[in-house]
């Protein structure tokens, strides 16, 4: 399965030539990985990260999340470096 807010319709047509099933609907990060999936999320937002991990780990299902993408500590470091209230 797959799914990228910026597909288009010709994307969208040549995953499903490819016998790919292209998801419909933003789930805005929270897919549960009831078996080992592999989450390919580069260039994703902060909150992309964070919805995927915690909705998998409150499920109970983090253990099945493997995740390639940017670097988590990378936006801790720029998390703990904004100024307060922001």
């Amino acid at each position: 399965q797959v799914f990228d807010p910026a597909f288009e319709g010709v994307d969208v047509a040549l995953l499903r030539r490819l016998d790919m099933h292209v998801m419909e609907e933003n789930e805005g990060g929270q897919r549960l990985a009831h078996v080992p999936t592999l989450f390919y999320m580069p260039h994703c937002e902060q909150v992309l990260y964070e919805a995927l991990l915690s909705s998998n780990e409150t499920a109970g299902l983090l253990r099945n999340v493997a995740l390639l993408g940017n670097s988590l500590t990378a936006y801790d470091d720029a998390w703990a470096m904004r100024p307060a209230g922001k």
